[in-house]
Protein backbone atom coordinates (compact mmCIF):
# COMPACT_ATOMS: atom_id res chain seq x y z
CA UNK A 1 0.00 0.00 0.00
CA UNK A 2 2.83 2.41 0.89
CA UNK A 3 4.54 1.70 -2.42
CA UNK A 4 1.37 2.54 -4.33
CA UNK A 5 0.96 5.82 -2.44
CA UNK A 6 4.57 6.84 -3.09
CA UNK A 7 4.33 5.86 -6.76
CA UNK A 8 1.19 7.99 -7.16
CA UNK A 9 2.90 10.95 -5.46
CA UNK A 10 5.88 10.74 -7.84
CA UNK A 11 3.51 10.68 -10.83
CA UNK A 12 1.61 13.72 -9.51
CA UNK A 13 4.87 15.65 -9.10
CA UNK A 14 5.83 14.85 -12.68
CA UNK A 15 9.32 14.19 -11.40
CA UNK A 16 11.24 11.00 -10.68
CA UNK A 17 12.10 12.51 -7.29
CA UNK A 18 9.78 12.16 -4.32
CA UNK A 19 11.61 14.87 -2.35
CA UNK A 20 13.16 17.28 -4.86
CA UNK A 21 16.24 19.27 -3.85
CA UNK A 22 15.87 22.85 -2.67
CA UNK A 23 15.36 25.27 -5.52
CA UNK A 24 13.47 22.85 -7.73
CA UNK A 25 9.88 23.70 -8.50
CA UNK A 26 7.09 21.53 -7.25
CA UNK A 27 3.88 22.29 -9.12
CA UNK A 28 5.04 25.83 -9.85
CA UNK A 29 6.16 26.68 -6.31
CA UNK A 30 9.86 27.27 -5.70
CA UNK A 31 10.22 25.84 -2.22
CA UNK A 32 13.55 27.54 -1.55
CA UNK A 33 12.02 30.92 -2.41
CA UNK A 34 9.16 30.27 0.01
CA UNK A 35 11.66 29.48 2.75
CA UNK A 36 13.68 32.60 1.98
CA UNK A 37 10.58 34.81 2.10
CA UNK A 38 9.52 33.33 5.43
CA UNK A 39 13.00 33.79 6.86
CA UNK A 40 13.10 37.45 5.82
CA UNK A 41 9.76 38.02 7.54
CA UNK A 42 10.96 36.21 10.66
CA UNK A 43 14.20 38.23 10.71
CA UNK A 44 12.13 41.42 10.87
CA UNK A 45 10.28 40.37 14.01
CA UNK A 46 12.93 38.23 15.76
CA UNK A 47 15.43 39.94 17.99
CA UNK A 48 18.20 37.31 17.83
CA UNK A 49 21.72 36.98 16.48
CA UNK A 50 22.13 36.14 12.78
CA UNK A 51 20.94 32.64 12.01
CA UNK A 52 20.23 30.35 9.06
CA UNK A 53 17.42 27.94 8.28
CA UNK A 54 19.94 25.13 8.80
CA UNK A 55 20.26 26.23 12.43
CA UNK A 56 16.62 25.17 12.90
CA UNK A 57 17.44 21.69 11.62
CA UNK A 58 20.43 21.38 13.95
CA UNK A 59 18.41 22.59 16.94
CA UNK A 60 15.56 20.19 16.15
CA UNK A 61 18.00 17.28 15.77
CA UNK A 62 19.81 18.10 19.02
CA UNK A 63 16.56 18.30 20.97
CA UNK A 64 15.22 15.16 19.32
CA UNK A 65 18.31 13.27 20.51
CA UNK A 66 17.71 14.51 24.05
Amino acid sequence: MASAILHKKVQENRSPLLFPAAGQCLKGIDLSAVGAKCKKALDKIANIAPWTLHDLRRTFRANLAA
